[in-house]
């Protein structure tokens, strides 16, 4: 049981931080871009950014 409540929490801790990422690419793109060295052009650019990038943090992994 407690082997099964560890990996429950270990689950939960990787969702939170997935969906912290996603919130941190939705509401500040330049900054998560920098740290991922990309860059951006034009407000297109910044809209691809923020769309993309939050769109596979936030989606659901399958395992």
């Amino acid at each position: 049981m407690p082997i099964r409540l560890a990996l429950t929490a270990l689950v939960f801790l990787l969702g939170l931080f997935d969906l912290f990422m996603a919130a941190a690419f939705l509401f500040t793109p330049p900054a998560g871009a920098a740290i991922l060295g990309v860059a951006a052009a034009s407000s297109a650019g910044w809209s691809t950014i923020r769309a993309d990038f939050t769109a596979f943090s936030a989606s659901p992994r399958c395992a």
